[in-house]
């Protein structure tokens, strides 16, 4: 008998109390059909792979580093893709005066070798016996 006046006692207060309060609820009605759930969420990506891109370092003789374009941070890229461009006139320019500096060093270095093949050549005479050597002879002055 307690268990029944138990029972009566709470599905009176559940039906009482569903049924208090409806005014600030709103009711919508449950069709059939397929359900789709959606999310913002806010915050930071961070790529899984990536790679980190340094200019290099111009001696201030080189000029100044000119770039040209640059890829917009997070852009899609692929390999191949141009990332960014370096104005290299001035260092190609700088690039070109070394390469003739050096072209006229070597000049000077085979004209020194052959400078000094000579002088060689003619030293080397100079040693051996029985060859007329260059310079200042002296002669035995005999009785006068």
């Amino acid at each position: 008998m307690i268990q029944v006046l138990i029972t009566v006692w709470a599905t009176l207060s559940l039906l009482i109390g569903c049924g208090a309060g409806d005014e600030g609820r709103q009711f919508l009605k449950v069709r059939k059909g397929s359900f789709r759930s959606a999310f913002t969420e806010t915050g930071e990506l961070q790529a899984v792979r990536y790679f980190v891109l340094a200019m290099p370092m111009y001696p201030w003789e080189y000029g100044q580093v000119k770039v040209l374009s640059l890829e917009k941070e997070g852009a899609h890229v692929k390999a191949g893709d141009v990332v960014g461009q370096v104005d290299t006139v001035d260092v190609a320019r700088r690039l070109q005066q070394k390469r003739a500096d050096l072209a006229i060093a070597r000049a000077d270095f085979r004209k020194l070798g052959a400078d000094q093949q000579k002088e060689m050549g003619g030293l080397e005479a100079q040693l051996r016996p029985g060859q007329a050597q260059p310079g200042p002879h002296r002669h035995a002055a005999g009785p006068v």
